[in-house]
């Protein structure tokens, strides 16, 4: 048996889901006949005779619909609703107007009016339960997205304000880094110039710290970079540039690291080359971070290529950096020029390391100058070619220099 609390707390709930209606009708008769159609367990029903009286209602006790009568006195109902639809927090509650005039002429101006539905009087209670309920239905759906909308208006700003305390933290932390390494840089720089005193084998060692320092100022430029692109506030700076010479001072930077473990390196020749249209700077450091990737895979007395190929498309050339080193599985392809995106081949026992930055900041900067950037490898262990396409930006052997 249920107990009086129980019953008591099944009312309340019923009571609070009931939806409100305001009727709005100056004919008694009509009005009880309006009220007798709408079950009181399921609408909670308020009524006025007066359009003034009516607007205060709808302000007052925010109905989720309103059943208005055309030719009300103070006030016409054409009124009543086109203020109601100019008003913002009243704008979205839905209006069925009613007119016991035949011909389409109120239910033309109804409409002008912002009204939602109309009906003609006498008004059948079967299709004023119908229009209701479909009203209601309609609002419901209109109060769901209304707060779905808030709700994602309100997590985009978390987001964005997550986003900026975010960039804050690593410009912060970028700045603290970046101090410190440029003393050590320009420290070993300077020993290494004079080079007074100095043992083979120390030479060797300070220039394995001299690269590791610049590999670490190079990532914090791709990480300012990064940035810096991806808030719009850069634009490449092109102009035409030898790619012969690029490709020379790529190799300049890589070259103790490249006699270090012996690697064969196969580039093209100087002379036969194009020039491109692009940042001579920006596009350097692409090609940079993918030799450094290409060495860095590839084993000792391994092999590096770097050619420049046509594509046969609009006179266009394919850059390509091929090594023969770990590989990459296929599903990564997409996956590795990610913001600090980390392939793993765990499985395959192979770990092909940190390639996010560098290769996000290729893909970054190939794209501001309208290209693409992919990779192509056969698997795991046998070598990848990173290749990128700068469409139009390349001119045959110096030609308009």
């Amino acid at each position: 048996m249920q107990s009086r609390g129980t019953a008591a707390g099944g009312r309340l709930t019923r009571m609070k889901e009931r939806k409100k209606i305001l009727l709005v009708e100056s004919d008694a008769r009509e009005m009880r006949s309006l009220q007798s159609a709408l079950d009181p367990g399921i609408y909670q029903v308020f009524s006025s005779s007066r359009g003034d009286e009516a607007l205060e209602m709808v302000c007052r006790n925010r109905p989720d619909l309103v059943l208005l009568d055309a030719r009300i006195p103070e006030m016409n109902g054409f009124d009543v609703c086109r203020q109601m639809k100019h008003q913002l927090d009243t704008r979205q509650i839905p209006v069925i107007l009613t007119s016991e005039r035949n011909g389409c002429e109120d239910r033309i101006v109804a409409m002008e009016a912002g009204a939602d539905d109309f009906l003609h009087k006498p008004i059948d209670p079967v299709e004023l339960k119908i229009r209701v309920n479909s009203m209601l239905r309609l609002k419901a759906y209109a109060d769901d997205l209304e707060k779905s909308c808030r709700e994602i208006a309100r997590k985009n700003d978390q987001l964005m304000e997550l986003e900026g305390v975010r960039e804050e933290l690593a410009h912060m932390i970028i700045h603290d880094m970046t101090n410190p390494l440029s003393a050590v840089t320009l420290g070993v720089e300077t020993v290494l110039y004079e080079r007074e005193n100095l043992s083979e084998k120390q030479e060797r060692i300070l220039e394995i710290c001299l690269v590791n320092c610049r590999e670490h100022m190079a990532l914090i430029d791709n990480i300012l970079d990064v940035y810096r692109m991806e808030s719009r506030e850069f634009n490449p700076s092109k102009k035409l540039t030898s790619l012969g010479e690029l490709i020379d001072g790529v190799l300049v930077m890589f070259r103790h690291r490249i006699e270090a473990k012996r690697i064969t390196l196969v580039r093209p020749e100087g002379p036969g080359l194009p020039h491109m249209r692009i940042d001579p700077m920006l596009m350097k450091r692409v090609l940079a971070n993918l030799v450094s990737n290409a060495i860095r895979h590839t084993p000792a007395e391994g092999r590096i290529e770097i050619d420049v190929r046509p594509t046969g498309e609009r006179g266009d050339y394919v850059i390509r950096v091929t090594d023969n080193g770990t590989g990459m599985d296929p599903v990564y392809f997409e996956k590795v020029f990610d913001k600090f995106q980390q392939v793993e081949m765990k499985k395959a026992g192979v770990i092909r390391g940190n390639l996010g930055l560098g290769l996000a900041f290729c893909k970054l900067v190939v794209e501001a100058h309208d290209g693409r950037i992919w990779v192509e490898s056969d698997g795991i262990g046998k070598g990848c070619s990173f290749r990128f396409i700068i469409p139009g930006a390349l001119v045959p052997n110096g030609t308009g220099l």
